[in-house]
């Protein structure tokens, strides 16, 4: 995404052809043709019996798996209730991180603007927000929800909240000046206005940068769509939680647990030994590491 707030503003204008007027109709339906529409798009949608079994489907849970197989087998019941309590409260944490972020994502939808001032063909006219288009010239009034990214192009002492990207519980004061810089923090963008904020005084006008997931909030919720993909580890790592748990085990049973990342493969291996009176274990966990070492070393 280019940084349009060290860009001026005719600068910006000649990257979207568009000049005070608005955008023409056909130019309108072009950009529509190459960016879609300005809305945040959600995944697939899925009921909680299959969020929880997705959540076995992760190289450690189906290793922990191949474990606890292994132990029963060797008749480490002890230990095979271990692993699969662990299976269990790992899908568990997994399902409840994926409906949170589920969740998340639609308060992120919740502050999309219904509707959108644009100007087009030198027309002032309101158009649903998901028809907002990049290069459109948005007017931004105070009670609006900003509906897009933009670049301020007339600035009228225009005053925004930030609050749902920076945190902030004031509003930011925005300018139209080029900013002569080229890596500066969201909140210090003051030529710019973010999608999902609200105009607490002034007006402007903009030019839209970003639609939809092109945003900075959609950026938001492309990390919470990420999150509620990849939550078969949530939280704490599956394996680092079957040696915390395993180490009461490990001490009484003289279990020697042996996790190692070795050619990008991550492998488990549980050996029931009497000949070793110290565990060898080597795992990206360092610190779990020590503690099950120790713990072995004292039993």
């Amino acid at each position: 995404m280019k940084n349009y707030f060290s860009m001026s503003i005719e600068q910006v204008a000649q990257q979207f052809n568009v000049s005070r007027e608005g955008l023409s109709v056909e130019r309108v339906e072009s950009q529509r043709t190459e960016y879609g529409t300005n809305e945040l798009v959600e995944g697939e949608k899925k009921n909680v019996f299959q969020i929880f079994f997705e959540q076995f489907k992760d190289v450690l849970v189906i290793i922990l798996l191949a474990a606890a197989i292994i132990s029963a087998l060797a008749g480490n019941i002890e230990s095979t209730i271990v692993i699969f309590a662990v299976i269990i409260l790992n899908a568990l944490l997994g399902t409840f991180q994926h409906i949170k972020a589920e969740q998340s994502l639609k308060s992120l939808q919740a502050l999309s603007a219904p509707n959108a001032k644009v100007i087009r063909g030198g027309n002032r006219i309101e158009v649903p927000s998901k028809e907002v288009v990049p290069g459109d010239i948005l007017v931004l009034e105070a009670g609006d929800f900003v509906a897009a990214d933009g670049r301020i192009l007339e600035n009228y002492s225009l005053q925004v909240n930030e609050s749902s990207l920076t945190g902030e519980s004031e509003s930011a004061v925005k300018f139209s000046d080029t900013i002569e810089k080229t890596d500066i923090a969201l909140g210090d963008q003051k030529n710019m206005v973010f999608s999902g904020s609200l105009v607490t005084y002034g007006r402007a006008f903009i030019v839209v940068t970003g639609i939809g997931m092109n945003t900075e909030i959609g950026k938001i919720a492309t990390l919470l769509e990420s999150t509620s993909e990849n939550t078969a580890t949530a939280g704490l790592s599956a394996a680092e939680a079957a040696l915390l748990l395993g180490e009461g085990y490990a001490r009484k049973r003289n279990l020697v647990t042996y996790a190692a990342l070795r050619d990008g493969m991550d492998r488990l291996l549980f050996i029931d030994d009497d000949e070793y009176p110290m565990a060898c274990l080597q795992n990206n966990f360092m610190g779990t590491g020590n503690r099950v070492k120790a713990a072995l070393s004292r039993s």
